[in-house]
Protein backbone atom coordinates (compact mmCIF):
# COMPACT_ATOMS: atom_id res chain seq x y z
CA UNK A 1 0.00 0.00 0.00
CA UNK A 2 3.01 2.52 0.84
CA UNK A 3 4.65 1.84 -2.30
CA UNK A 4 1.77 2.68 -4.28
CA UNK A 5 2.17 6.47 -5.61
CA UNK A 6 -1.27 7.15 -4.85
CA UNK A 7 -0.46 7.10 -1.50
CA UNK A 8 2.86 9.11 -1.64
CA UNK A 9 1.32 11.42 1.28
CA UNK A 10 0.67 8.76 3.60
CA UNK A 11 4.23 7.11 3.27
CA UNK A 12 5.78 11.00 3.76
CA UNK A 13 3.70 10.67 7.26
CA UNK A 14 5.34 7.69 7.93
CA UNK A 15 8.93 8.41 6.97
CA UNK A 16 9.45 11.33 9.58
CA UNK A 17 8.61 9.20 12.30
CA UNK A 18 11.30 6.93 13.99
CA UNK A 19 8.55 4.68 14.67
CA UNK A 20 6.15 4.43 11.88
CA UNK A 21 4.07 2.31 14.20
CA UNK A 22 3.45 5.15 16.66
CA UNK A 23 3.16 7.64 13.89
CA UNK A 24 0.60 10.31 13.59
CA UNK A 25 -1.16 10.38 10.45
CA UNK A 26 -2.47 13.82 9.72
CA UNK A 27 -6.15 14.04 9.42
CA UNK A 28 -7.77 13.99 5.56
CA UNK A 29 -4.56 12.03 4.16
CA UNK A 30 -5.75 10.21 1.66
CA UNK A 31 -4.87 6.32 1.00
CA UNK A 32 -6.14 4.23 -1.66
CA UNK A 33 -6.03 0.41 -1.30
CA UNK A 34 -5.42 -2.09 -3.91
CA UNK A 35 -8.27 -4.25 -5.88
CA UNK A 36 -5.99 -7.01 -4.74
CA UNK A 37 -6.96 -6.14 -0.79
CA UNK A 38 -10.62 -7.57 -0.61
CA UNK A 39 -8.28 -11.53 -0.95
CA UNK A 40 -6.28 -9.63 2.36
CA UNK A 41 -9.53 -8.80 4.23
CA UNK A 42 -10.67 -12.53 3.94
CA UNK A 43 -7.55 -14.01 4.79
CA UNK A 44 -7.42 -11.47 7.95
CA UNK A 45 -10.74 -12.63 8.80
CA UNK A 46 -9.73 -16.28 8.69
CA UNK A 47 -6.33 -15.32 10.64
CA UNK A 48 -7.89 -13.43 13.26
CA UNK A 49 -10.65 -15.71 13.94
CA UNK A 50 -8.80 -18.88 14.35
CA UNK A 51 -6.79 -16.89 17.02
CA UNK A 52 -9.72 -16.05 18.60
CA UNK A 53 -10.13 -20.06 18.73
CA UNK A 54 -7.49 -20.52 20.71
CA UNK A 55 -7.02 -19.48 24.11
CA UNK A 56 -4.48 -16.70 24.83
CA UNK A 57 -4.07 -15.48 21.68
CA UNK A 58 -5.98 -12.27 20.78
CA UNK A 59 -7.44 -11.93 16.94
CA UNK A 60 -7.03 -7.90 17.26
CA UNK A 61 -3.12 -8.62 17.87
CA UNK A 62 -3.25 -11.01 14.81
CA UNK A 63 -4.94 -8.18 12.86
CA UNK A 64 -2.62 -5.51 14.17
CA UNK A 65 0.31 -8.03 12.99
CA UNK A 66 -0.78 -8.61 9.88
CA UNK A 67 -0.87 -4.75 9.46
CA UNK A 68 -4.99 -5.06 8.74
CA UNK A 69 -6.48 -3.91 12.29
CA UNK A 70 -6.87 -0.07 11.47
CA UNK A 71 -8.04 -0.88 8.03
CA UNK A 72 -11.05 -2.65 9.44
CA UNK A 73 -11.77 -0.45 12.03
CA UNK A 74 -11.28 2.57 9.91
CA UNK A 75 -13.65 0.27 6.86
CA UNK A 76 -16.49 -0.28 9.91
CA UNK A 77 -16.76 3.18 11.13
CA UNK A 78 -16.79 4.21 7.28
CA UNK A 79 -19.58 2.31 6.66
CA UNK A 80 -21.51 3.15 9.85
CA UNK A 81 -20.63 6.77 9.06
CA UNK A 82 -22.18 6.27 5.55
CA UNK A 83 -25.48 4.22 6.86
CA UNK A 84 -26.10 7.06 9.24
CA UNK A 85 -25.32 9.73 6.71
CA UNK A 86 -26.33 8.96 3.31
CA UNK A 87 -22.86 8.62 2.03
CA UNK A 88 -22.47 5.17 1.36
CA UNK A 89 -19.16 3.09 -0.51
CA UNK A 90 -19.39 -0.12 -1.66
CA UNK A 91 -16.56 -0.76 -0.94
CA UNK A 92 -16.95 -0.14 2.65
CA UNK A 93 -19.10 -3.10 2.19
CA UNK A 94 -16.85 -5.27 0.16
CA UNK A 95 -14.67 -5.22 2.51
CA UNK A 96 -16.35 -5.83 5.39
CA UNK A 97 -18.14 -9.00 3.48
CA UNK A 98 -15.08 -10.38 3.04
CA UNK A 99 -13.62 -10.02 6.52
CA UNK A 100 -16.68 -11.42 7.54
CA UNK A 101 -16.47 -14.27 5.10
CA UNK A 102 -13.11 -15.28 5.49
CA UNK A 103 -14.41 -14.61 9.61
CA UNK A 104 -17.00 -17.49 8.74
CA UNK A 105 -14.74 -19.76 7.19
CA UNK A 106 -12.20 -19.60 9.91
CA UNK A 107 -14.69 -20.53 12.31
CA UNK A 108 -16.21 -23.96 10.64
CA UNK A 109 -12.84 -24.92 9.35
CA UNK A 110 -10.50 -24.29 12.28
CA UNK A 111 -13.08 -25.84 14.73
CA UNK A 112 -13.62 -28.92 12.70
CA UNK A 113 -9.72 -29.29 12.59
CA UNK A 114 -9.40 -28.17 16.78
CA UNK A 115 -12.21 -31.19 16.90
CA UNK A 116 -10.64 -33.54 15.02
CA UNK A 117 -7.45 -33.03 16.85
CA UNK A 118 -9.04 -33.23 20.07
CA UNK A 119 -10.78 -36.50 19.74
CA UNK A 120 -7.93 -37.88 17.88
CA UNK A 121 -4.76 -36.54 20.00
CA UNK A 122 -5.60 -34.86 23.26
CA UNK A 123 -2.69 -34.67 25.03
CA UNK A 124 -0.62 -33.37 22.26
CA UNK A 125 -3.38 -31.03 21.40
CA UNK A 126 -3.43 -29.19 24.86
CA UNK A 127 0.57 -29.80 24.96
CA UNK A 128 0.57 -27.70 21.87
CA UNK A 129 -2.05 -25.04 22.86
CA UNK A 130 -0.37 -24.76 25.89
CA UNK A 131 2.78 -24.29 24.64
CA UNK A 132 1.29 -21.66 22.34
CA UNK A 133 -0.04 -19.65 25.55
CA UNK A 134 3.61 -19.68 26.91
CA UNK A 135 5.47 -18.68 23.27
CA UNK A 136 2.37 -15.71 22.99
CA UNK A 137 3.77 -14.37 26.76
CA UNK A 138 6.37 -12.57 25.27
CA UNK A 139 4.66 -10.80 22.63
CA UNK A 140 1.87 -9.54 25.35
CA UNK A 141 4.21 -9.14 28.17
CA UNK A 142 3.98 -5.24 29.51
CA UNK A 143 7.23 -4.62 30.57
CA UNK A 144 9.18 -5.00 27.21
CA UNK A 145 12.46 -2.82 26.02
CA UNK A 146 12.85 -2.39 22.51
CA UNK A 147 15.87 -3.97 21.50
CA UNK A 148 17.29 -6.73 19.36
CA UNK A 149 17.31 -9.78 21.88
CA UNK A 150 20.93 -10.92 22.38
CA UNK A 151 22.40 -14.43 22.48
CA UNK A 152 21.73 -15.31 26.18
CA UNK A 153 18.20 -13.99 26.02
CA UNK A 154 17.32 -16.16 23.21
CA UNK A 155 19.22 -19.23 24.54
CA UNK A 156 16.97 -19.28 28.01
CA UNK A 157 13.80 -19.65 26.09
CA UNK A 158 15.28 -21.63 23.49
CA UNK A 159 16.38 -23.75 26.57
CA UNK A 160 12.87 -24.01 28.41
CA UNK A 161 11.23 -24.65 24.85
CA UNK A 162 13.35 -27.84 24.70
CA UNK A 163 13.05 -29.05 28.37
CA UNK A 164 9.24 -28.19 28.04
CA UNK A 165 9.17 -30.91 24.64
CA UNK A 166 11.28 -32.92 26.43
CA UNK A 167 8.73 -32.97 29.30
CA UNK A 168 6.17 -33.55 26.68
CA UNK A 169 7.86 -36.38 24.99
CA UNK A 170 8.79 -37.90 28.04
CA UNK A 171 5.09 -37.76 29.19
CA UNK A 172 4.02 -39.42 26.01
CA UNK A 173 6.09 -42.24 26.22
CA UNK A 174 5.09 -42.99 29.81
CA UNK A 175 1.99 -42.86 29.09
CA UNK A 176 2.65 -45.56 26.06
CA UNK A 177 4.70 -47.93 28.10
CA UNK A 178 2.08 -47.66 31.04
CA UNK A 179 -0.79 -48.04 28.46
CA UNK A 180 1.00 -51.42 27.04
CA UNK A 181 1.61 -52.69 30.47
CA UNK A 182 -1.98 -52.96 31.45
CA UNK A 183 -2.80 -53.86 27.99
CA UNK A 184 -1.13 -57.21 28.83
Amino acid sequence: VLAMPANSALADALAGSPDPAAAIIPQGTSVTIPKAYALFCLAAGFTAICAMLLPGISGSFVLLILGSYYFMLNTGKGFMHGLMHGDFHSSHLLYLACFAGGALLGIIAFSRLLTWLMSKYPDMTHAAIIGILIGCLRGVWPWQTVTAPTPAQIAAPAAFILAGLALVALTVVLQIRHDRLENH
